[in-house]
């Protein structure tokens, strides 16, 4: 899988890029227990996200979907600003629990001008009123352990949980279709009318990855993060990388701001009970934050 192999050079280039200038020389005391090492990190981002998001739902039933750009096709926003927490806990400088969360939620209405697109049982008419939402929910709590922290510089091992949850709905004329089991041919079984197409789930996923530090001096650091996923799971197939990088400055003992770069990726094939498709979600883009560290 190509996203697989670039999740393996991605984690090979982020422990190289962490562990460059790593020595044995101790850091000061000064930096014991200063930034990254503080036992409490609470950290709120303004999250500019460029999203781009692709999904064909068959029914089980034979009708097969064509791919729709939630983007592209059904006109919801590409680029927004949403809020990202973090939560940072260190039970000592070699361990630690991290969480985040991060809501990206978007609506569009447009006129349709696609023709002929099904999803599942339903194919949608150009020239209708379609109305499309799209909610995704991400937690990701992770333990930390470091094999290396100094108090300046840091490189560890994270092992964690991704969970997802996803709420897909399109709701506007179209009509039902179905296959006709003597000629395996599509046929329309409705006429055109109102429907809705409303699906969701929640996909919880195991991760495992990197991450590390360099303290530049007592006030200024960078840090960062990468973690991935890679495993035919029940009713999934697919991967996903969650990376992030940033740069922090004290403005006073325990409160500062920072600048940063985020990427989440998704690419999911999904044979469930009642459909089945591929999903494909991907979004990244710059942060600005603020932190109290204790």
């Amino acid at each position: 899988m190509k996203l697989l192999k670039q999740s393996r050079w991605i984690t090979v280039l982020l422990a190289s890029t962490l562990s460059t200038g790593f020595s044995n020389v101790s850091a000061s005391d000064d930096f014991f227990g200063t930034g990254f090492n503080k036992q409490w990190n609470l950290r709120l981002s303004g999250y500019r996200a460029t999203t781009s998001t692709d999904i064909r739902v068959d029914s089980k039933d034979g009708v097969i979907g064509e791919e729709i750009s939630f983007e592209d096709d059904l006109g919801l926003p590409d680029r927004e600003t949403q809020p990202l927490f973090d939560l940072t806990y260190r039970f000592n400088p070699r361990h630690m629990i991290d969480f985040s969360y991060v809501d990206l939620s978007r609506s569009a209405t447009t006129i349709y001008d696609v023709s002929g697109t099904t999803t599942d049982d339903i194919a949608w008419a150009a020239g209708a009123e379609l109305t499309g939402t799209f909610d995704s929910e991400i937690f990701r709590l992770s333990y930390g352990y470091s094999f290396f922290n100094d108090g300046q510089k840091e490189l560890g091992m994270l092992i964690g949980l991704h969970v997802t949850r996803l709420n897909i709905t399109l709701k506007g004329t179209g009509s039902l279709v179905a296959v006709d089991p003597d000629t395996g041919d599509e046929v329309v079984v409705g006429g055109e009318a109102q429907r809705t197409y409303d699906s969701g789930f929640t996909l919880p996923l195991p991760v495992i990855g990197l991450h590390g530090a360099y303290a530049f001096s007592e006030k200024f650091r960078i840090r960062g993060w990468g973690q991935f996923f890679a495993l035919d799971y029940d009713d999934y197939d697919g991967s996903l990388i969650n990376m992030a990088g940033m740069l922090e400055y004290d403005l006073w003992r325990n409160f500062g701001i920072g600048a940063g770069y985020a990427i989440y990726n998704y690419d999911l094939d999904v044979d469930r009970s009642d459909y089945a498709g591929n999903f494909s979600y991907k979004f990244k883009g710059p942060t600005l934050f603020v932190y109290a560290s204790f």
